[in-house]
């Protein structure tokens, strides 16, 4: 990508980045976890459609917890396997569960962006919004903007990441850094160090730190989730930052804005980080020719 066309879709980003985080961006239809930071738990389906949502502790993949955002008007139900999250009643202490899905406004939601948290509103009645009862339960109580039972954080469920949570697997770092704009295998090996193309980002700041952290994953996972971060994805903060120098933040900070702003690699990286169905024996964990053709492949699916 030359500078001037690095410029102009920093533009267009800056432009468009409040729109995304508005609407919901790349949570919409997508797998998610809706975490409230208070009590530390996830909302959890509980193995049974029938008995009240709880909040449990959270664990990686644990399909209970998993759940997806789809928009409705100007309202969104919250989905889990086909089945919708409901209220029980418009009044303090009724309990939300699944069912299946239907039109009637109890299982509507208006979610709405309070900081960097959300608060998720009951359409049946908008004064009252899900609570979490300390870390309980899901049930309806009086909206109150300074209830921290209230406050969630919806987050994609990234089950690529291994048992460290934050950790992406090496081989999908480098799926994920091997993107650029062409299928043309030319093309991918003249990028190797264009750095307004991801696999250039990644070998430029790789030399840069060689030899100077233990592993590169240092490197490369916070940059990943960073870029994710700027371009409008959920992720938790403390994920996107990389320990250094002043000067290192700032290179930092900058090649993750590029990182986030190249056509199509936001919605590349979601992917294989919450979709992909990853063989160990497929890719390797270097820069090479069966990693441009897996990336050419995702891309083929996503129509990129």
């Amino acid at each position: 990508m030359s500078y001037y066309k690095y410029q102009k879709y920093k533009m267009k980003y800056l432009s468009l980045r409040e729109k995304i985080l508005q609407s919901g961006g790349t949570l919409l239809n997508t797998p998610v976890k809706i975490y409230n930071e208070f009590s530390n738990k996830n909302l959890d389906t509980a193995f049974d459609n029938q008995n009240p949502l709880l909040f449990v502790e959270n664990t990686l993949n644990n399909q209970n917890q998993i759940f997806t955002l789809e928009k409705n008007n100007d309202n969104y139900k919250i989905k889990h396997n086909n089945r919708c999250v409901k209220t029980n009643g418009v009044s303090n202490g009724d309990r939300y569960t699944l069912d299946d899905c239907n039109s009637n406004n109890e299982q509507l939601f208006n979610i709405n962006k309070i900081g960097v948290t959300y608060m998720i509103q009951n359409v049946n009645n908008p004064n009252m919004c899900m609570d979490s009862n300390y870390g309980e339960y899901a049930h309806n109580w009086t909206c109150d903007i300074n209830n921290q039972n209230q406050h969630f954080k919806i987050t994609h469920n990234f089950k690529n990441n291994d048992d460290n949570a934050w950790h992406i697997i090496p081989a999908l770092q480098n799926l994920i850094l091997a993107y650029i704009n062409s299928n043309n295998l030319e093309d991918y090996y003249n990028s190797m160090f264009d750095d307004y193309t991801a696999i250039g980002i990644a070998n430029i700041l790789g030399n840069r730190y060689y030899g100077r952290i233990e592993t590169f994953s240092f490197l490369f996972c916070p940059l990943i989730y960073n870029a994710l971060h700027l371009g409008g994805v959920s992720v938790p903060l403390s994920w996107t930052i990389f320990d250094g120098t002043e000067e290192d933040k700032t290179l930092f900070q900058n090649y993750s804005l590029r990182l986030s702003i190249i056509p199509g690699w936001i919605r590349y990286a979601t992917y294989i980080l919450t979709e992909y169905d990853f063989n160990a024996g497929k890719i390797n964990n270097i820069f090479d020719e069966t990693i441009f053709n897996e990336m050419v492949i995702v891309k083929q699916r996503l129509e990129l």
